[in-house]
């Protein structure tokens, strides 16, 4: 209770900070705070299930609220009091919260048929980070969004991350200050990869001179491989794909203020090195070929092999029991038993596969409006990325597809559900895109007028 009644008394200047962007015009300053949190949670306590209770786990009716959830609420309850119900929607934004509805029914249904109270608070929370980070960035100004992720706190957060990489991949990596500070898991890992590619390629639409900043996020995209597991690679050969992609269209070159023939040559420099490294170390009589150890370990090492059979097992049973409830499903909380191959009889509450997670907990209803609305966004970006004449905007949508790819084949090989940072970051990287479609700008062939009824009414 003292934990619960301190973070009400430090709610207040939070809430007057939010509602104060709000009346002002600006609430993407308080998307700002909400990213600054998410980045503190990350470095100082990277594994969500070392989070003490405390400022970083709130207690709530038997479950627990994250900082991240904690200050997205607050935003929107400070945005509720501002703004009216918006009467204009995206399809993109209706698709969503069909979705946020049906899950939120879920989760009743969860509670109704008895599934334990805390494992359906704990899954619930995943709809206030996706939904709520929806919701929050889509009410704001892209262009400000963008201008956001050219603020000095990138270089700070570059260097660290810079030096926590040699720590992470030592064989006994430190933790200071009595936290998790020096370790990355494979959730920070993500939202690192996340949130460098926004900067990169939002810095790389720049004109301006100083778009050598955005190559101090290159230690951001270098951390999955601190950590031995193949989901985060999955993400960060996700997000890279999309940006190749981006590269062979004709848009690079009006978006994009940096020669491809450059990006060209940064990689034959990056694979020259690998080389020389390559041919120094097996020049040696006792010469291993680098980094095998850390493909073994993530790739055909015992335990991967193990937890690649326990996936698979996994998906079978989840199409048993899909079967058995195929339209509506069992509910938020719905637990099951499977013998895992490494041994032991255990009862969890996910798949490791989101797609699977959503069949079984929401039924086919549940998966077809998280798909609709996923593949709805993703079309948006890339219009937005092809179609909207302010380089920065359609670099940020351009970004946020590539999040959201990246997760989303990380989704089916991890349940980022459950994870509470993942499930921000997909939210506001599809808020981000819808933003980007709510303001064409002002160079496009929509009405002044329209473009003022619009911003006016409309906030998702």
């Amino acid at each position: 209770m003292t934990v619960l009644a301190l973070a009400l008394v430090a709610g207040v200047p939070l809430f007057m900070l939010a509602r104060s962007g709000e009346l002002d015009g600006k609430p993407e300053r308080f998307v700002g705070v909400v990213v600054v949190a998410l980045l503190v949670e990350s470095l100082l306590y990277p594994a969500q299930a070392d989070v003490p209770v405390g400022p970083f786990r709130i207690p709530v009716m038997g479950g627990a609220l994250r900082l991240h959830d904690y200050v997205v609420l607050i935003g929107l309850l400070a945005r509720g009091t501002v703004r009216r119900i918006p009467r204009h929607v995206t399809v993109s934004g209706m698709l969503w919260f069909l979705s946020f509805v049906w899950l939120t029914t879920a989760a009743v249904r969860g509670l109704l048929v008895g599934h334990e109270t805390g494992i359906v608070l704990f899954s619930a929370e995943s709809l206030i980070g996706l939904f709520g980070g929806f919701a929050l960035v889509a009410g704001c100004d892209p262009s400000r969004l963008s201008s956001m992720l050219r603020t000095p706190f990138v270089v700070p957060l570059g260097a660290l991350v810079l030096l926590l990489l040699p720590n992470e991949a030592s064989s006994e990596p430190r933790t200071f200050l009595g936290t998790g500070l020096g370790g990355i898991s494979v959730d920070t890992a993500s939202v690192f990869v996340a949130l460098g590619t926004f900067v990169v390629l939002v810095e790389w639409s720049s004109r301006q001179h100083n778009r050598w900043a955005a190559w101090l996020m290159l230690p951001l995209l270098a951390a999955p491989f601190t950590i031995e597991q193949r989901a985060t690679l999955i993400h960060l050969g996700g997000s890279i794909l999309v940006v190749v992609w981006a590269m062979t269209r004709t848009q690079w070159r009006s978006r994009i203020h940096v020669p491809r023939v450059q990006l060209l040559w940064g990689a034959l420099a990056i694979v020259g090195a690998v080389m020389l490294v390559l041919m120094v170390q097996l020049s040696e009589t006792e010469g291993s070929i680098p980094f095998a150890e850390y493909y073994e370990d993530t790739f055909e090492s015992e335990n991967q092999q193990l937890s690649a059979q326990a996936r698979r097992d996994s998906f079978a049973l989840g199409i048993d029991e899909w079967s058995d409830v195929p339209l509506y499903g069992y509910g938020l909380g719905h637990t099951y038993e499977i013998v895992r191959p490494y041994g032991g009889l255990e009862q969890p509450a996910t798949f490791d596969n989101v797609p699977l997670d959503l069949l079984v907990r929401s039924g086919l209803v549940g998966l077809a409006l998280v798909a609709a609305a996923y593949i709805s966004t993703l079309r948006d970006g890339v219009r937005t990325w092809r179609r909207h004449r302010d380089s920065a905007v359609a670099a940020l949508a351009l970004a946020a597809v590539a999040v959201m790819v990246g997760l989303g084949l990380k989704a089916g090989f991890e349940s980022i559900l459950e994870k509470g940072k993942l499930t921000v970051v997909l939210g506001m990287s599809a808020g981000a895109i819808v933003a980007a479609v709510r303001h064409p700008g002002p160079e496009t062939r929509s009405s002044p007028r329209r473009l003022e009824h619009r911003g006016a009414s409309q906030w998702i």
